[in-house]
């Protein structure tokens, strides 16, 4: 995803959930900011880059509700749902 569209969906996605939606620019970040947050319900949105350095330290958080990937092929989609319960693209 190109920067503008990248900058367009977190707008949308703000637009959408108001103070809900927290972005990062670093995988270190957003992984204590989500383990402080025990007792929220957590949709993790991230890109394919992002999630193979990330996704297996946070997906079996229980505040990890569910888990979307963007910009990611049919192929590559079916091997992370297969590893990953929680992950929909």
């Amino acid at each position: 995803m190109t920067s503008p569209e990248l900058m367009e969906t977190r707008k949308q996605l703000k637009d959408l959930f108001d103070e809900k939606v927290l972005t990062y620019d670093k995988a270190n970040e957003c992984q204590i900011s989500i383990e402080n947050k025990v007792h929220d319900k957590i949709i993790f949105i991230v890109e394919i880059q992002i999630a193979k350095t990330i996704l297996y330290l946070l997906h079996d958080l229980p505040q990890i509700y569910r888990i979307l990937i963007y910009s990611i092929t049919e192929e590559e989609n079916e091997e992370w749902m297969k590893y990953y319960p929680k992950v929909r693209s």
